[in-house]
């Protein structure tokens, strides 16, 4: 009988090399470990000199930057091997931390810009330690940004705690705005809208009069990201207009561009494609001419989402699959995911199920790990269409049901219409119309409340389609007009 090999359970000898890596391992720890240490101190001090000297000498001193946000890196020829140096400068200069804090701090921005964050955060949360209060909880604030772009959300909110309840000790009222704000740009990330909304209009109490006109303009595109999201997008307009003038005053280009690339997705859910395509085509204009390529992916999929509402997936999908690429070499797990789930809607639309089917679970995977909530529930839903138009309504109502769970848990009323309709229609297809009356009205009153009249729009006649399909009159009820 033949068995295959199994490389975890195998009784074959390991290779040779495997095993003098190992042996070679151990007799350089034991050698180590029999040294005194003075010996092993002066031979660090040697080796950090020789490394330091080969470089071309010591690096400029790298402080904490006071508005919490990355500093510019200048690269040194030591930055290659900045953890060797502070790991050799620990052992070689116990009572005097000033080399070590250097090559930590330089080999978290080295990591940086190589979006290697995990490296980074690390690099960080040795430093923080050795710093005073001040400096140190900005290393912890930039440790909770690594661990954010990393998708390590539960250990980013717990560091930005940390990194505030210093702030607030310290009496810095302008860096506890500061952190309030990146706390809720997390909370909405992880979908937990109603707290970001909450911490941006904290942040705001706190910087009024002070005169921190870039934090109140970030708070501000926050709280109009928020606020469109719950549903309020008369309030969203106007807080991302105040946000692009406060940045246009400030000269700051790249985040006007941020601000009116949300302010296109007001105009989306408003149903205003021209005004929509204008404020994307000129963010991107922007991103381009900034050189900001992450920003540049993020208009590039919200122009793909304005070509597929005009009836041209062919382009649309050329501009995701740009929009991929530039998320892939930045390593932006997060926002390969969302481009995932916008390929899941035009897959779906242009017939292609298994190709939609494929990358729904892809961008669930993703949104899962990195705590998105809010997007898992988006994603539930479509899984639960992509079952319904696929002949399984019985497998699509429990999805529809733990997609609206999460919608309301996220305050995204915009998704909960939706999915509320959706599950109306499915209903109808396992032939329980009556029931599909309840959230057919309370789906169809969310959208025209927000007056999303191209999704209205859309359910409605989705909705007329099944319900001829199904043999039963259309659910215009007094709450719904045809």
């Amino acid at each position: 009988m033949n068995v295959a090999f199994d490389p975890y359970h195998s009784r074959r000898p390991p290779f040779a090399e495997a095993a003098y890596l190992f042996r070679h391992a151990l007799l350089r720890d034991a050698a180590y470990q029999l040294q005194m240490p003075a010996d092993r101190a002066r031979l660090h001090g040697l080796a950090f000199e020789l490394i330091e000297g080969i470089c071309g000498g010591a690096p400029g001193e790298t402080a904490m930057p006071e508005d919490l946000r990355w500093p510019a890196h200048r690269p040194h020829s030591t930055d290659r091997f900045a953890l060797e140096l502070a790991e050799h400068a620990r052992v070689a200069f116990p009572a005097d931390p000033a080399h070590r804090k250097l090559y930590l701090a330089r080999a978290a921005l080295a990591a940086r810009g190589r979006f290697q964050h995990a490296t980074a955060r690390t690099a960080l949360l040795e430093l923080a330690p050795l710093l005073h209060e001040k400096p140190r909880s900005i290393a912890l604030h930039l440790a909770a940004l690594s661990a954010f772009d990393e998708g390590a959300t539960a250990d980013s909110e717990s560091l930005f705690r940390q990194s505030l309840a210093l702030f607030d000790h310290l009496g810095l009222r302008p860096q506890v705005a500061r952190t309030r704000i990146v706390l809720g740009s997390l909370f909405a990330q992880s979908g937990r809208v109603p707290e970001a909304a909450a911490a941006y209009e904290e942040a705001l109490a706190l910087l009024a009069g002070s005169g921190h006109k870039r934090f109140e303009a970030d708070a501000r595109t926050g709280l109009g990201i928020a606020k469109r999201i719950l549903g309020r997008v008369v309030e969203a307009e106007q807080e991302l207009l105040r946000a692009m003038a406060l940045f246009r005053e400030l000269g700051e280009r790249g985040e006007e561009g941020r601000a009116l690339g949300n302010l296109g997705g007001v105009f989306r859910e408003t149903n205003r494609p021209d005004d929509e395509l204008r404020a994307h085509r000129e963010a991107l204009a922007i991103f381009r001419e900034r050189g900001l390529r992450t920003d540049e992916g993020i208009a590039l999929l919200n122009l793909a989402l304005v070509e597929r509402d005009a009836g041209r997936p062919e382009q649309a999908e050329e501009l995701l699959r740009q929009s991929l690429a530039i998320h892939r070499e930045r390593l932006d797990r997060r926002r390969v995911g969302l481009v995932f789930l916008n390929l899941v809607g035009l897959y779906h639309e242009t017939g292609r199920l298994a190709e939609a089917a494929d990358a729904c679970r892809a961008s669930l995977e993703i949104h899962r790990d990195v705590g998105d909530r809010r997007h898992e529930g988006v994603l539930l839903g479509y899984l639960a269409v992509l079952h319904l138009d696929g002949g399984r309504p019985d497998l699509a109502a429990p999805l529809f049901e733990e997609a609206l769970a999460i919608d309301r848990q996220a305050g995204n009323r915009r998704q909960e219409g939706i999915h509320q309709c959706d599950l109306a229609r499915c209903l109808v297809a396992l032939g329980q119309s009556a029931r599909a009356r309840t959230p057919w009205s309370a789906g169809i009153a969310i959208l025209d409340g927000l007056g999303d009249l191209r999704e209205a729009g859309d359910r409605r006649a989705e909705m007329r389609h099944a319900c001829a399909e199904a043999g039963v009159p259309f659910l215009d009820g007094p709450s719904v007009s045809p």
